[in-house]
């Protein structure tokens, strides 16, 4: 481990005791930090409200807590009545409220920004990588108070893992206990027959009422709507403050996950040359009867907010998380032959296990130099990360059909040995500062000076595998505010990212071996206009990164080479409106239009084509909508659009566009004299079969029809 990497940790671990030694001393009500995590206050919510679902600030990295009007980025906020309205339980739920992003239909992280897959250091809590559950596309979304979506590359804001991303990231708010108690208990129905259950308990005790808790504990289990497809759900958090002493308040969070997918949907690949066949009935099981997918997570955080005084304060961060995924059977991998859907599943019994560790510590100032007000950020940060999974454990190929699936006897069970795999090691120091002239104009300035240092392992041997990845690089950003009112303001920004390379996919000259290190860079241009009830974002990006591919055009290596060659762009185009359109309707909209392209890369059959499974157009509209003849009662409606996607590198396979359509009722009362809310949803409610997703040259299967029931009490 560097030197550099052990100070920043250790840097963290000794500020969050020594912060909250100030609370030996006379004790008073404190108030919370200037610039900690906005506050949840719970807020009492009128029955039969309109909920307008935007957010006017946000968690925005290293530059601290900033109302959405001064952030130089494209961000948006889903908010947690939103997750609830739509009744969200997958991040693919709440992920098509953005159209920068697209899903695949697996409990495994295929999602992607602006094009771009996002790594699992793309997913942070709380601004921190490290909660290595949160790529895992079923992750309990129960004890989140928001999700913060960052477009373009985010080295400077978040700092640099080992598998970032250059087209944004996703940063999970937990929820953390207010001042008002909470009591509420829910009941779901979902599919076939999956029934869930969910409860969020919390309040504050002692003298001053300066302790807090906030507990969240789910269970489901049932038959989806996918036929046979089970799944299995537990979960529990418990999330304890502390405000030890005015204007310190020490965080600690505890999560543990468990989810069970007997039978999940298979993901293809393509035979080369064949056309992508028609979608099978989504809601026909293709995958074997003996099939079994488990992911268990557990997650500890700490966090310490010191106000100093009104304008200086400090904040630590550390947090360890693993994900285990226990050996099973399994044949999820598929590829099909012909355009008849003839297919051959890949068994094998794998396993893993991800832990990561990784800490911060922030300092935030404001000061006057003359006519200049600065906002000085200075940061340390340092991560290390270890991978654990089989490279063995192969049980056989078993022949099937999309149309007509073919069960396979179960295999024998084969010995495996999960070894080491991966280790890697990041630390950082940042310094930026934001000068402000005036109430119109700022200027950010910034740098993150990151290193990383990748090492392979023989998972059969534990054997170091050369070559070794280092990388030291200083990633600059830059950015320009202009606010001719205060609800308005225009902004440019350039930011460069670092980010680990690929890996080679199995079955190529070079599979899983992992590519070095690339760099990114992105210009972007954007305004904000928040009016009296609605939020209307726009922005124009171009973003470049190295060309990664499997390069076939040397036939004595026949199934390729993957290499990085090349240069591939996104050049795009974002608009978004979130809150009240009018006194009765709320919505959520966006569109993104993309022109994807590849160029240098050295092969006539990748240069100049679209990269795999972007597409050109992705557009969501979701309107909420206040019947007020029927007090308490909101009908709403869903338009999602993910537009043509290409297979393969040479453009031959067509993944054809899509459109779904969602409906939903919410009936709000009072029973007893307390919230309630009944919700009834269906999504896909044509029942249309699409393939959902070609991201990484993947097909993923879209959901069929599915219903959603809720029924939400507050006491």
């Amino acid at each position: 481990m560097s030197s550099s990497k052990t100070l920043s940790i250790k840097a963290a671990a000794a500020l969050l005791v020594v912060i909250t030694i100030p609370a030996k001393a006379d004790y008073t009500q404190p108030a919370p930090p200037a610039d900690a995590q906005p506050a949840q206050l719970n807020p009492v919510t009128v029955t039969g409200a309109r909920v307008q679902y935007r957010a006017t600030d946000a968690s925005s990295g290293a530059l601290g807590h900033l109302p959405l009007i001064d952030t130089p980025y494209s961000l948006i906020v889903l908010s947690r009545d939103l997750l609830d309205n739509q009744q969200a339980a997958t991040y693919g739920d709440y992920l098509k409220n953005d159209p920068s992003a697209t899903v695949g239909n697996v409990p495994v992280g295929f999602a992607s920004l602006r094009g771009f897959s996002i790594g699992t250091d793309g997913y942070l809590y709380d601004g921190l990588p490290g909660n290595v559950g949160l790529s895992d596309g079923r992750y309990q979304i129960s004890n989140l108070d928001r999700v913060e979506i960052l477009k373009g590359p985010s080295a400077f804001l978040y700092g640099l893992g080992a598998a970032s991303s250059v087209g944004g990231s996703m940063n999970f708010i937990p929820k953390r206990q207010g001042d008002v108690p909470v009591r509420s208990a829910s009941a779901t129905y979902t599919g076939r027959a999956l029934f869930g259950i969910n409860a969020d308990i919390g309040d504050r005790f002692g003298a001053d009422r300066q302790f807090g808790f906030r507990v969240n504990v789910g269970y489901k289990d049932g038959e989806q709507a996918v036929r046979d497809a089970d799944w299995t759900h537990k979960s529990a958090s418990l999330s304890f403050d502390w405000r030890a002493a005015p204007g310190v308040t020490s965080t600690t969070i505890i999560e543990y996950a468990n989810n069970q997918f007997p039978q999940l949907q298979p993901f293809f690949v393509v035979a080369a040359g064949v056309a992508v066949p028609k979608p099978p009935k989504a809601t026909r099981n293709i995958a074997q009867s003996w099939d079994d997918f488990e992911t268990e997570a557990r997650t500890l955080y700490q966090r310490v907010d010191w106000e100093l005084n009104k304008d200086w304060s400090v904040t630590a961060q550390l947090l360890d998380g693993e994900d285990h995924r226990p050996a099973t059977k399994n044949a999820r991998f598929g590829s099909i032959s012909d355009s008849n859907g003839d297919a051959a599943l890949f068994g094998s019994i794998s396993g893993s296990t991800n832990r990561q560790t990784s800490g911060q510590v922030l300092l935030h100032g404001k000061f006057d130099t003359a006519f200049i007000r600065h906002q000085l950020t200075f940061g340390l940060s340092g991560s290390e990360a270890k991978s654990r999974f089989n490279g063995d454990g192969f049980l056989g190929v078993y022949p099937t059909n999309l149309y007509n699936p073919v069960d396979a006897p179960e295999p024998d069970t084969v010995p495996i040995t999960v070894g080491l795999a991966q280790k890697s090691d990041a630390s950082g120091v940042l310094l930026s500062d934001i000068l402000s002239i005036g109430s119109q104009w700022s200027l950010l300035l910034g740098a993150r000076y990151s290193s990383l240092e990748v090492r392979n392992y023989d998972t059969a041997t534990d054997d170091l595998l050369p070559p070794v990845n280092k990388v030291h690089k200083t990633a600059p950003t830059a950015a320009l505010i202009y606010k001719p009112v205060d609800y308005a303001s225009l902004y440019a920004n350039y930011a460069q990212g670092l980010e680990q390379g690929g890996v080679a996919p199995m079955g190529t000259s070079n599979g899983n071996q992992v590519l070095a290190p690339i760099e990114t860079e992105q210009f972007e241009i954007g305004g904000k206009l928040e009016l009296a009830r609605i939020t209307l974002t726009a922005a124009i990006f171009d973003i470049k990164r190295p060309f990664e591919y499997v390069d076939t055009s040397d036939p004595n290596v026949p199934n390729g080479t993957f290499v990085q060659k090349g240069e591939q762009e996104h050049r795009g185009f974002e608009l978004g409106a979130s809150g009240a359109a009018t006194e009765d309707l709320s919505l959520v909209a966006g569109v993104m239009l993309l022109d994807p392209t590849t160029k240098d890369t050295g092969d006539a059959g990748t240069e100049g084509k679209r990269p795999v499974g972007v597409s050109r157009l992705v557009s969501n509209l979701f309107a909420d909508y206040r019947v007020r003849p029927l007090p308490g009662l909101f009908v709403n409606g869903g338009v999602y659009h993910v537009g043509k996607q290409f297979l393969d590198g040479a453009n031959t396979q067509t993944v054809k566009s899509s459109t779904r359509f969602d409906l939903g009722i919410r009936y709000e009362t009072r029973l007893a004299s307390h919230r309630t809310a009944f919700l009834l949803g269906v999504e896909n409610i044509a029942d249309k079969n699409y393939w959902a997703n070609a991201q990484s040259g993947l097909l993923t299967l879209a959901e069929p029809r599915t219903i959603k029931a809720t029924l939400r009490y507050d006491y």
